[in-house]
């Protein structure tokens, strides 16, 4: 079976620095739309109208100059879950970027957007965009998202608070496949006051990396994209070498075809 994109998606970037809007009932408008397939995305407000209910994927990269703070999706004014990005570039003139990719449940009609919790948060242009596509009903794919809500050494992680889990297929510490086929996996790692590698791994295998350096600021974040080709019962697993802080410590991932 050949998976074909539904026909929801959108792309857009920010093309001038986006200050944060007043109200918490729309988000920052990334106006340079490069596509928006359904005209579902509206760049005057910022937010995105479901059409049909089902899973969606959101991902959105944001780009910070001497300051720092936590940006997150909303859903109809209020935020989504407690997964951010949090770009740190307060204690110099150099810019930082963070990123994230998220699946979850929409309702057809459900308002989303992207709202930071600093009244003086600025996003810059060139590096900042925002993206969302669905990928079919809750019961047509495994699809799945957790977080780790504390700091941990675990090895495998825990990534203990889940927020979805279409399959039953993911268990703390672990994803294990169930079904042959080509999924995405997507990971970010949180440093506090170090260096913090991790690997994404299949049946001990590792297959993808992370490096957050804390050392300097305080906190850094690392994350990573892997598309696999897995087996039935294949494991999937992150390890680490030190210790993730927890809030923005998470993995996501949803079968894409066989």
């Amino acid at each position: 079976m050949i998976y074909i994109l539904d026909e929801t998606y959108f792309y857009a970037r920010a093309v001038t620095s986006l200050t944060r809007p007043p109200s918490s009932s729309y988000g920052f408008n990334f106006q340079d739309i490069i596509s928006n397939n359904g005209h579902v995305y509206n760049s005057r407000n910022g937010t995105f109208v479901c059409p049909e209910s089902g899973l969606y994927v959101f991902a959105f990269s944001v780009e910070t100059q001497r300051r720092d703070f936590m940006v997150y999706i909303y859903r109809n004014g209020h935020k989504f879950n407690d997964i951010g990005v949090w770009p740190d570039s307060s204690s110099g003139s150099n810019k930082d970027t963070s990123s994230t990719l998220q699946v979850f449940p929409l309702t057809r009609g459900d308002r989303v957007y992207l709202y930071a919790t600093d009244t003086d948060s600025i996003i810059e242009p060139k590096q900042s965009s925002f993206s969302g596509w669905r990928i079919g009903s809750m019961t047509s794919r495994s699809a799945f998202m957790a977080m780790a809500p504390l700091s941990t050494s675990s090895s495998p992680v825990y990534f203990s608070t889940e927020y979805l889990d279409t399959s039953d297929s993911f268990f703390i510490d672990r994803f294990q496949a169930n079904k042959d086929g080509v999924y995405l996996f997507f990971w970010n790692m949180e440093a506090g006051d170090r260096l913090l590698k991790s690997w994404l791994q299949v049946n001990g295998e590792t297959v993808g990396q992370t490096i957050s350096d804390g050392r300097n600021l305080g906190y850094d974040s690392g994350s990573n994209l892997t598309i696999l080709r897995l087996r039935k019962k294949d494991v999937v697993t992150v390890r680490q070498d030190s210790r993730a802080v927890g809030d923005q410590t998470m993995i996501s991932g949803y079968f894409m075809f066989s």
